[in-house]
């Protein structure tokens, strides 16, 4: 079901495409997966598995169409665009995992006060 949803929405996304720039070519969306993928992570969603939330992904899409906005009105060049896309997706991978660490290590410390 989920993959039947996801075809329906990325065909509809064609179409619009497709209506506003009056044409049709394979490579049109490249860069998108990119921008949803910095997008749920800088959400709150873990890469290594875990639940995410609609409310902070939308947040995530926000915060990535304000760093895409802002790079493309400073002249900044596409393939840095992808590059610093990248460092905001690592940042926000390494902070969840530092958050995950200091989570475990102040569980293991309650449970051994406790006994």
């Amino acid at each position: 079901m989920v993959y039947a949803i996801s075809g329906a929405c990325s065909a509809l996304i064609g179409l619009v495409t497709m209506a506003q720039i009056a044409a049709s070519h394979p490579s049109t969306g490249d860069s998108w997966e990119m921008n949803a993928i910095a997008a749920v992570v800088l959400g709150g969603t873990s890469m290594s598995g875990g639940v995410g939330t609609i409310g902070g992904t939308v947040i995530g899409a926000f915060v990535i169409g304000v760093i895409n906005d802002g790079m493309t009105m400073c002249g900044v060049s596409e393939f840095w665009q992808k590059v610093i896309k990248g460092l905001v997706i690592i940042l926000a991978v390494l902070i969840d995992q530092f958050q995950r660490n200091l989570q475990a290590k102040m569980a293991l410390q309650a449970r051994n006060e406790n006994q």
